[in-house]
């Protein structure tokens, strides 16, 4: 039954790692194909991929204590408290705070792109974590944010909307933004890609193999333990193999060794 019941958890485990697996190899062939300005016209409504220098529609600014001021693209601030339970604690999340801004992607042949920024995915972006307190409570910060970069890669829906061409979040794909050429951030998902579908194999071959050698195994110790001979000792068959013999056994010659040096001891008793 415990076969049965490893082989079912694994199942879902499998599927979730295989569609994420899906995801990433999609997204991963769509960053290696980025689109040009003179392409936008035939790829409206679909996912594109589009590479250019980010210009921001309003400044969005962050600062951290002793830390200049920076602009910003996107920024997530997420306030962290560690919960204990019994031996073990984890980082339970209080509260979160996203800001991001509108912009212009222009293209380096000249051209633009509106870009809705509400990204879904923000790959490698900066990162700072501040904590405090000690053993019983603790809190921490993590701070994500994307400066404002020389050339930016984007992914998301393309839309037309009156004369000017929009990217969006799409329903499916959601918004990827990189500051890496999309060749480096094709690789990377490809990567992430990879071990999933690695991972998604081995809960596979772990469910098989729980499966196929688990029976077998519980067949063949039940199948041995009826057949297997009861447990004879060493002694018990010397002195089996003594009475065959019509000779006395090694208990035999112990029993008699002692009733004689007890006999020897009762006769000086006895003169004394």
């Amino acid at each position: 039954m415990e076969h049965f019941i490893i082989a079912a958890l694994m199942a879902p485990v499998s599927a979730i790692l295989g569609y994420y697996a899906f995801l990433n190899f999609r997204q991963s062939a769509l960053l290696s194909r980025p689109v040009t300005l003179d392409q936008l016209p035939r790829r409206i409504g679909k996912v594109v991929c589009v590479y250019g220098t980010p210009n921001p529609v309003e400044p969005l600014h962050l600062k951290f204590h002793r830390s200049p001021r920076m602009e910003v693209l996107w920024y997530r601030i997420e306030q962290q408290e560690k919960v204990h339970s019994g031996r073990r604690s984890h980082w339970s999340t209080v509260s979160v705070k996203e800001k991001r801004t509108d912009f212009m992607l222009e293209f380096p042949g000249g051209g633009s792109v509106y870009v809705h920024c509400a990204p879904t995915e923000v790959q490698n972006p900066r990162e700072s974590t501040a904590g405090s307190g000690g053993i019983v409570s603790a809190r921490r910060t993590i701070r994500k944010w994307l400066p404002v970069r020389t050339n930016l890669t984007v992914l998301g829906r393309l839309i037309h909307k009156g004369e000017q061409a929009e990217i969006i979040t799409d329903a499916r794909e959601g918004m990827f933004l990189s500051a890496a050429p999309p060749k480096i951030a094709a690789q990377r998902e490809r990567f992430k890609a990879w071990m999933l579908a690695a991972g998604t194999a081995g809960c596979i071959a772990l469910a098989l193999a729980v499966l196929v050698f688990k029976p077998n195994l519980t067949k063949r110790t039940r199948h041995s333990a009826a057949e297997a001979p009861p447990r004879i000792s060493t002694l018990h068959a010397m002195h089996h193999h003594a009475e065959m013999q019509g000779r006395p056994s090694c208990f035999a010659r112990t029993a008699m060794a002692d009733s004689l040096q007890a006999a020897r001891w009762m006769l000086r008793l006895s003169q004394d």
